[in-house]
This record gives C-alpha cells, structure tokens and sequence, in this order.
C-alpha cells in the first residue's frame, strides 16, 4: 500500500518498519557490494520527503539488481 494514502503517524511507523527490515536484511549479507547497495536504497529511503527523491532511489534499486541479481 502506498504510504500517503495512511494518516500521517500510521505511514511514519510503517516506514520505520520496513527500514528495520532493510537494515536487518543488511546485516546478514556476506557481500560487501551488496551490503554497499542495499545501504544506498535505505539512505535514499530515510531521505525521501518529496518525489524528488525517487531519483536517487531507483537509481539504488537499479545499482542493486544490477549488482545483485
């Protein structure tokens, strides 16, 4: 479900939560490639407060399933 469609407060816990995942996910890879890739899509992730920044994060998730496929 996209984000802006919940109340504010119900977007801002759903998005901590899957960034705890992403970081967890990180911590268990072997790859430092990886781990470097999946650290940019949760940087760009924590810094999105505008569409702006859809550039930044698919140019992470392309970097990954590049990288990572």
């Amino acid at each position: 479900m996209p984000l802006q469609t919940l109340p504010p407060d119900q977007a801002q816990n759903a998005r901590s939560a899957y960034l705890g995942e992403l970081r967890t996910a990180q911590g268990k890879l072997t790859s430092t490639t990886a781990k470097t890739d999946l650290g940019a899509l949760i940087t760009g992730l924590e810094g999105a407060s505008s569409p702006d920044a859809g550039t930044a994060i698919m140019a992470a998730v392309t970097k990954l399933g590049a990288d990572c496929p």
